[in-house]
């Protein structure tokens, strides 16, 4: 099970790490806990752009390649999916840092920019998120906040996180987006629009770097 998608919103702690009960050899930290009622082993590893589980069944030493088929529903698989979610959610809780920084980033822009957002629909809810947009004075927007799932990135995880969707330059965006706190635009042209997550992981300066060239890039 790939759990990458929380380096979009956290950074690791390697000290906090060891202290858990991980070892560390060349930056890769692993953690073995057993699992599945003492029958499987579960290996966690942590490196600079990956957080990933594999399982293995204890006796034979066979890793148990079901729990990476999305569509392998099974009780086991599913029961087996849930304990380790449920020690990622440990581990995340004790060795990484970060959090939202979209109250941070909607004042940083309305103070350098003079703007405030607004909400084009009715309470600022659309289809369950929130949308609030941030405009130049002809009207046109350059930045739209958004709560979204992960999945909607197109990343296999239930939690949702806020970003800001923004200009750039065509040439630029395959530079621009790393797949890991930068996108292709959700929701909208991926040839001028890009998707950013706003965690510390991202952070402020970047994510108004950007938000900086989307203003001059939208005409008006």
């Amino acid at each position: 099970m790939n759990f990458s998608h929380i380096l979009a919103t956290s950074n690791f702690r390697g000290k906090a790490l060891v202290d858990f009960g991980f070892s560390e050899s060349d930056g890769k930290f692993v953690l073995e806990r057993k699992v599945s009622g003492d029958s499987m082993i579960a290996r966690i590893s942590v490196s600079g752009a990956e957080v990933a589980v594999q399982c293995f069944d204890i006796n034979t030493g066979e890793r148990y390649a079901l729990l990476d088929v999305p569509r392998s529903r099974g009780a086991f698989t599913a029961n087996l999916r849930q304990e380790i979610s449920d020690i990622m959610e440990e581990i995340r809780k004790n060795c990484f840092s970060g959090g939202d920084i979209s109250g941070e980033y909607r004042k940083a822009v309305e103070a350098e920019f003079g703007v405030r957002g607004d909400f084009p629909w009715e309470n600022g809810k659309f289809d369950g998120r929130d949308y609030e947009v941030f405009r130049k004075p002809s009207g046109k927007w350059f930045a739209l906040i958004m709560e979204i799932g992960f999945k909607k990135l197109r990343i296999q995880s239930d939690e949702k996180i806020r970003v800001v969707n923004l200009k750039a330059e065509s040439d630029e965006i395959g530079r621009i987006v790393d797949g890991m706190t930068v996108f292709p635009a959700y929701h909208m042209s991926k040839r001028h629009w890009i998707t950013v997550v706003l965690s510390e992981r991202t952070g402020l300066s970047r994510a108004l770097e950007l938000t900086r060239r989307s203003y001059e890039l939208v005409v008006g």
